[in-house]
């Protein structure tokens, strides 16, 4: 996009451009004192006051200033022109395109940046993290080979190359299996792979979240392929195939504890919306109608913290005060208003809309 602020500050702050952060920052505020963007970026050295327009002679934290943003210049900006200048040779080829941004892979020293991370991970103690960043750079590498091997005799623009990219790199998963701390094992329900589960406690049963909803990210959306097979145009269809492994998902969950599972779902949001359990609570519901489930309130989480605060090892819910049990019933707190009280606040009539009865069935305190 020829040097847009936006972009050049964006790929500063990945921090894998050899870039620190206390330097970026300083160079982002540099390019917003001076409004830099395209050409701009181009030119051999900044000498512009970066307290802007003043007649005073710079400071010692201005002259900090000019000089990180300078060197930052410097280390981000010949890359950028080389690869810009190999895409425009290589008109429009997909092969020469990755061969062009392997090549500026290597001219920033990708895999070096991601190794250093590796290692301030290690330091740090985060195991999981430090493998990812390891693993990133091949699997990087191979999606930008495969999609020059793909589409080596096809001509793409910059922008239908980045996009193809980015649908494979959405597309896969380069998790680790979860760390294993104090024998509780936490994951994600496609990515965990433990045996002689005890007890499993599965969150978020919600509908379009566990099991996931089927989103396809491709051009193509299924009504355009079934129009395409009428014309004798087959297309592998992933809906099937998603679906299918998310209801396996749900069930592997499900099935895998051999003494206790505990499922969870929850009706609204943080933001106010309202939620609905998803098709495994509903059918677990259905296998066994005689389990009532638990409606846990603020006050009850409050009353067990507290209780294991004060050094309680084991809590019954038969033990928790009355006033804190979860509920079985709804409680009513409707309090009848005088009519005209009512007449004087609203008047004879109360315009309403499709949207402020959607806001007052999801929040009534939204709505007032």
């Amino acid at each position: 996009y020829n040097f847009r602020q936006t972009d050049v500050l964006t790929l500063v702050k990945t921090g894998l451009s050899g870039i620190k952060p206390k330097e970026a920052d300083l160079f982002e505020e540099y390019c917003y004192t001076w409004s830099i963007n395209g050409e701009k970026f181009k030119e051999e050295l900044w000498s512009m006051n970066p307290g802007g327009y003043t007649a005073d002679p710079p400071k010692e934290r201005e002259r900090a200033i000019l000089l990180a943003a300078n060197r930052v210049r410097k280390a981000l900006v010949p890359p950028l022109v080389r690869l810009k200048q190999r895409f425009s040779e290589a008109k429009g080829n997909t092969l020469e395109n990755c061969r062009a941004l392997y090549d500026y892979l290597l001219d920033i020293g990708l895999r070096k940046q991601l190794t250093d991370l590796a290692e301030f991970d290690l330091i740090s103690g985060n195991l999981r993290s430090a493998g990812e960043h390891l693993r990133l750079y091949d699997y990087l590498i191979s999606a930008i080979t495969d999609l020059g091997t793909t589409l080596s005799d096809t001509k793409t623009t910059v922008e239908e190359l980045s996009g193809a990219l980015e649908m494979i790199l959405r597309g896969s998963d380069i998790g680790s299996v979860p760390a294993v701390g104090d024998c509780v094992t936490i994951g994600s329900a496609s990515t965990l792979r433990v045996e002689n589960v005890k007890v499993a406690v599965v969150l978020g049963l919600c509908e379009g979240e566990f099991p996931a909803s089927y989103y396809d990210s491709g051009i193509l959306t299924e009504n355009d392929k079934k129009l395409m097979e009428e014309l004798d145009i087959e297309l592998v269809s992933r809906e099937s195939r998603v679906i299918s492994d998310e209801l396996f998902y749900a069930y592997r969950a499900l099935t895998k504890p051999t003494k206790k599972l505990i499922v969870s779902t929850y009706l609204s949001k943080v933001g106010g919306g309202s939620l609905t359990p998803s098709s495994a609570w509903n059918r677990i519901a259905f296998l066994f109608p005689t389990l009532q489930p638990y409606k846990f309130d603020l006050s009850l989480v409050k009353r067990i913290a507290k209780a294991l605060a004060e050094g309680k090892t084991e809590i019954k819910l038969e033990d928790i005060p009355e006033e804190t049990k979860p509920e079985s019933q709804e409680q009513d707190y409707m309090v009848q208003i005088d009519p005209v009280h009512v007449k004087m606040i609203f008047g004879d009539t109360i315009k309403l809309s499709k949207s402020s009865i959607s806001t007052f069935a999801r929040c009534p305190y939204q709505y007032w």
